[in-house]
């Protein structure tokens, strides 16, 4: 998660924790994003094509479409 992914997001299953100290800011723990949706799903929906109940995602992307799909392979692997 080098690409400020972990600032919001922890991954609770893996010891990484969010950095930010907003509550308000902190995204959802993404340990089981991976059983929710695939890949795909969560390549586009970081990208901003994807929205969840009308709410894209808050930041967009800054990283290469590389890096991105890595994680979000791991991510859907069993955490």
């Amino acid at each position: 998660m080098n690409n400020g992914c972990a600032q919001c997001h922890s991954v609770q299953t893996q010891d990484i924790e969010a950095t930010i100290s907003s509550e308000q800011m902190r995204g959802p723990d993404l340990s089981q994003i991976g059983s929710e949706h695939d890949a795909d799903w969560i390549v586009a929906y970081v990208k901003r094509e994807q929205a969840v109940d009308g709410e894209q995602h808050r930041v967009p992307y800054a990283g290469n479409d590389d890096d991105l799909r890595a994680v979000a392979d791991w991510l859907v692997q069993p955490q």
